[in-house]
């Protein structure tokens, strides 16, 4: 993401054809990833701007999938001449949540050229029928968005389904590839190594073959959601990633200690950044029954926790 933001923003070194002449506003979701956060909030320091002197780069937040206040945004700070870019996570890796793509080309279609990156880190090989993400999940392929005049970046990282490192960058722009060889960050980022290459290859030929693998990931998702919301839990979101969200008093660190020491339960607790939270990621080959184990540790470790609250 970093490197992206360099080479659309500034560059150290020219490329032909493309050149930075106009200033370039950014607008990025509130609850956007951190790895996002961070390349914007920077986009305006790297490397390629001290050296290259391009244009200022504006950054702007808009409200957590309010296409609204987005289109609010861009009428109260774009300026004539602008470069546009939207960023948004396609599924939110702490609410799990899809960002609202048909109304995200919908605002942009009245930016001619502006650009919207999704990144797919929690939607690649989860969401659509057969793992492709948020455009198949919405029924639209790119070349949609093309047509109304918004151009698409997808960034799938292979640290989630598939098993792997790193990250790889999809768009029909032509510049995209020389640009991103000259990015700061690019230049000084090692290669994927073989090994990890080859496996994230090979899983996303495993998503491709057997499409079976993403319903029955869905399917899961489904039964745990419901099986949480059925004993009580404040389960949110509608995709893979499972946040239960916890009342104030019960401490997330405790909770996934109880659900580890006395049930050989590992939940991942979140207590920064967002509401205090357990966060559950359901994958493809979790059985009812382990997903059944994981819902009555939740019981037990709730029931417990409530106990010596109400007890101190």
């Amino acid at each position: 993401m970093q490197a992206l933001m360099d080479a659309y923003c500034h560059l150290a070194i020219p490329v032909p054809g493309f050149q930075h002449t106009r200033e370039t506003l950014i607008l990025t979701d509130v609850l956007n990833h951190g790895c996002i956060v961070s390349a914007v909030v920077n986009a305006g320091t790297r490397s390629g701007k001290m050296f290259g002197h391009s244009p200022r780069v504006r950054v702007r937040a808009y409200r957590h999938c309010d296409m609204e206040d987005l289109s609010r945004k861009l009428q109260r700070y774009a300026r004539p001449g602008d470069r546009i870019l939207v960023v948004s996570d396609a599924v939110f890796s702490m609410d799990g949540d899809i960002a609202p793509l048909p109304d995200m080309i919908d605002v942009l279609s009245n930016y001619e050229g502006s650009v919207l990156v999704m990144d797919e880190a929690h939607a690649s090989g989860a969401i659509g029928a057969t793992g492709r993400g948020i455009y198949e999940h919405f029924g639209l392929l790119p070349q949609q968005a093309i047509e109304r005049g918004v151009v698409p970046l997808i960034m799938t990282t292979f640290s989630k389904f598939a098993a792997s490192a790193g990250a790889a960058i999809s768009s029909h722009v032509a510049e995209l590839k020389p640009l991103l060889n000259v990015s700061p960050t690019s230049i000084g980022t090692i290669s994927l190594p073989a090994p990890t290459t080859a496996a994230a290859l090979e899983s996303i030929r495993q998503v491709r073959q057997t499409p079976e693998l993403v319903k029955r990931l869905q399917d899961n998702t489904r039964y745990m959601r419901s099986s949480l919301i059925e004993h009580g839990f404040d389960a949110i979101g509608e995709t893979n990633v499972v946040p239960v969200i916890l009342p104030t008093e019960i401490n997330p660190k405790l909770f996934a200690r109880i659900l580890m020491n006395d049930h050989g339960l590992w939940v991942s607790p979140i207590w920064f950044i967002a509401k205090p939270r357990m966060r559950i990621t359901v994958n493809a080959i979790h059985t009812r029954e382990e997903m059944d184990h994981l819902v009555k540790g939740m019981v037990t470790a709730r029931d417990a926790m409530y106990k010596s609250t109400i007890s101190a």
